[in-house]
């Protein structure tokens, strides 16, 4: 990816999450969509799944999966999904 379109990716993203690592706490399609559009704008994004939940498409996906206690650490906001 070009620096310009890096820049006008995080032009895109919501200022109070320009240069933050998001967690997605998910549950399946909901918590990937999310996380598919952060990712999209250039935000980094980082995933902890709840009990249940398949890691095949997140992985397929290429999202970055952690623990809860590790998103917790490395995480500037938190999403539940």
């Amino acid at each position: 990816m070009a620096m310009s379109e890096d820049k006008e990716l995080m032009e895109a993203a919501p200022a109070y999450l320009r240069g933050k690592v998001v967690a997605i706490f998910a549950y399946e399609n909901l918590g990937l969509e999310q996380a598919q559009r952060l990712r999209g704008q250039g935000i980094e994004v980082i995933v902890t799944l709840r009990q249940g939940s398949s890691v095949g498409r997140w992985l397929e996906e290429g999202f970055c999966l952690v623990s809860l206690w590790d998103a917790a650490d490395q995480a500037d906001v938190f999403q539940v999904w």
